[in-house]
């Protein structure tokens, strides 16, 4: 039988922490079920709190990616019609928002920063 590697408790404890901070138990409750599992207290409450940094990242990165994507795609469709519109209207010169679609851009990539984080 394989003894458990340093590496693979820590795995089994953080999956533990965010089974029950899942299940929307008090923190004092969590701590003492991981505290049972033979840990520091002071080690549970850091387990806890970066399995709630964790839930607040991939949350920030739902929001990023449809925020970036919504700008993103809206000022590709402000500056298509534009530039038909300008089209139709015979005009020489077509002024390119660029602005609006690098933002989107840029805020889907901070998306990606924050979930890989």
């Amino acid at each position: 039988m394989r003894q458990e590697t340093v590496e693979d408790k820590i795995q089994r404890l953080h999956s533990k922490a965010k089974m029950l901070a899942e299940e929307n138990l008090p923190d004092s409750a969590i701590i003492e079920a991981l505290t049972k599992e033979g840990i520091d207290e002071h080690y549970a409450y850091t387990l806890l709190e970066n399995v709630r940094n964790d839930q607040h990242d991939k949350k920030e990165f739902r929001k990023h990616l449809l925020m970036g994507s919504f700008v993103t795609i809206a000022g590709l469709l402000v500056n298509y019609l534009s530039y038909k519109f300008l089209e139709r209207m015979g005009a020489g010169q077509f002024l390119l928002i660029w602005g609006v679609v690098v933002f989107g851009i840029v805020t889907i990539l901070r998306g990606f920063i924050l979930f890989r984080k």
